[in-house]
């Protein structure tokens, strides 16, 4: 159940300035002492996380990529949990999409023949496994997937990515995910 707005601006103001006096302390030293505990049930289990991908691939690639939607948990966490804004906070989504676009690159690669990504995407497109809809949204992805890639970035990225484009990257994985398990 939620918490009344006055009881959660108090739990939120402890929190930030418990964060606070480990950060003056502390800085960035890792010291065992004065690392926090982050919140448990928010990330999900690897088994859980393989029981929603299609039965394609190995299993090693399927154990794979259920570790990595779980360092997406994390990312979403700090999308979610944090006042993080401006350049940093694109950054973080840039890292979301990333993982997100390599994740449907496996899915794609592991159901299709085809070397290239948007290749591989028409091919599920013509055999009716997605719609032309889901495929501008995956290719979309695959584009910013590959600005991973300094060289091929030819734009300062401050501000770049946005929460609707992770939203969106995410709503494209679960809908080709789904698709490729019918």
């Amino acid at each position: 159940m939620p918490l009344e707005p006055e009881d959660l601006a108090q739990v939120v103001e402890q929190i930030n300035s418990g964060l606070n006096v480990l950060q003056e302390h502390y800085g960035r030293e890792r010291i065992d002492g004065a690392r926090i505990r982050f919140p448990r049930r928010f990330i999900r289990e690897a088994y859980r996380l393989r029981q929603t991908l299609p039965d394609i691939g190995t299993d090693v690639q399927r154990r794979n990529a259920a570790l990595t939607l779980m360092t997406l948990d994390v990312l979403r966490w700090v999308i979610i949990r944090t006042d993080l804004r401006g350049a940093v906070l694109s950054m973080v989504v840039k890292q979301a999409l990333f993982l997100l676009g390599s994740v449907c690159e496996w899915l794609t690669a592991a159901s299709v023949e085809g070397k290239k990504f948007k290749v591989r995407t028409s091919r599920l497109v013509e055999r009716g496994t997605i719609s032309n809809v889901l495929k501008v949204d995956l290719d979309w992805l695959w584009d910013r997937r590959n600005d991973a890639h300094f060289l091929l970035v030819g734009e300062l990225e401050h501000e770049r990515y946005t929460v609707d484009d992770v939203n969106r990257a995410q709503a494209a994985f679960v809908a080709l995910r789904d698709a490729l398990r019918q």
